[in-house]
């Protein structure tokens, strides 16, 4: 469903950056821009799951859904280089993503720190249009629970990111509609604790301070995926 609209956003830009060519040229909202937004992230758990789906076959029935979209909290602060068309955003954001029901709960939370490249072709009075390229660091912690059996463990990693958005000011007011795709894998995962009796035997280690498995192979997390951001800010 996010990719669809992702889509369906990118049309409509294209379809603005036309009439926004009426009014190139022009700028407005201010050189510096602090903000906060909120994301639609469709960052699937492929080897969670497969432990939630293992859970459900055992039990027969959860009412416990596959991880696979996620919620991110985002301050923006941007900064546009007078007379040009380059801008820079550093963009911390909190990563949230959780199922549970019937004793059994599987989630994944933590930040990440991307920095922006953004780029202008075009702009009139009240809009801008942005390209933008960067890079960005994430630390995810995870969380398993089931029944009384939990592991916590926890990975970082670098990644980077893109995406097309565009600008709508007037005044010191700035609001941000943004589609774009990221990449952050987090390829292995250190457990912090564990608890209670194992109940899947696929759950290969689960020792505190070693790599978390699953089927002898590190279990795999991330922050990878389409994203959708609506934002707002202030302008100086």
């Amino acid at each position: 469903m996010n990719t669809r609209l992702a889509l369906i956003f990118i049309l409509t830009l294209l379809f603005s950056s036309s009439v926004l060519a009426y009014g190139y040229g022009s700028s407005g909202g201010g050189m510096f821009t602090f903000g906060l937004g909120g994301s639609s992230v469709s960052s699937e758990q492929k080897d969670v799951n497969k432990l939630r789906a293992d859970a459900n076959t055992r039990e027969g029935g959860l009412s416990v859904s596959d991880l696979d979209s996620a919620l991110e909290i985002n301050g923006i602060i941007q900064l546009r280089i007078p007379s040009s068309i380059i801008g820079f955003q550093i963009r911390p954001s909190y990563f949230m993503q959780s199922e549970e029901g019937d004793g059994y709960e599987y989630s994944t939370n933590g930040m990440n720190f991307a920095g922006y490249l953004k780029l202008y072709p075009m702009e009139s009075d009240f809009m801008r249009v942005f390209f933008q390229m960067g890079v960005l660091w994430g630390s995810l912690d995870t969380l398993i629970k089931e029944d009384d059996f939990q592991v916590k463990a926890s990975g970082s990693n670098l990644g980077y990111a893109g995406g097309v958005g565009f600008e709508i000011f007037f005044d010191s007011h700035t609001i941000f509609l943004e589609a774009g795709w990221r990449f952050l894998p987090i390829q292995q995962n250190i457990v912090s604790s564990m608890s209670g009796t194992k109940l899947n035997d696929d759950l290969t280690q689960v020792t505190d301070n070693s790599e978390l498995e699953y089927q002898n192979k590190d279990l795999e997390t991330n922050m990878s995926g389409v994203q959708l951001m609506l934002g707002y800010g202030i302008s100086f």
